[in-house]
């Protein structure tokens, strides 16, 4: 048996790329429940992120709907990093990871942002005055 905090060697017929990686900040949906997790200094799930053991818990409810629960849903948190192949060129985030639109309206609540008026065009300036409305007596 190995004593705490020792890692045995990797199998030398895992030749997968190995790196070190530490989440100190994110955004994440808890596959169970739904919720949306916001961690990093000043976000609201903060305390339930711990940074020594990267576990992370949550207290939303159950799939199955009820009240808040009083045994949280535990995970273990990593990195993934998946290289990207010569000549493929990158397309942005996979569809997986990108929040919907119930995510980002959770997210723009936190943030106390808003949903803009109108799309910007490319060309148009970014900050803009919009003329003063004149308004007629009467």
């Amino acid at each position: 048996m190995s004593p705490r905090g020792y890692f045995e060697p990797f199998a030398p017929t895992d030749y997968s790329p190995r790196f070190f990686g530490r989440l100190s900040a994110f955004d994440m949906e808890c596959p169970i429940c739904g919720r949306l997790l916001l961690i990093g200094k000043g976000k609201p799930d903060d305390e339930t992120y711990n940074r020594v053991t990267s576990m992370i818990k949550c207290y939303g409810p159950d799939s199955a709907g009820g009240g808040p629960r009083t045994h949280p849903h535990r995970f273990l948190i990593g990195i993934v990093a998946w290289p990207i192949r010569q000549g493929r060129g990158y397309k942005g985030r996979p569809p997986d990871q990108r929040p919907d639109k119930r995510q980002l309206a959770a997210i723009r609540e936190f943030a106390r942002g808003l949903w803009a008026a109108r799309k910007k065009h490319k060309g148009e300036e970014l900050n803009t005055i919009e003329p003063a409305i004149e308004l007629g007596e009467g």
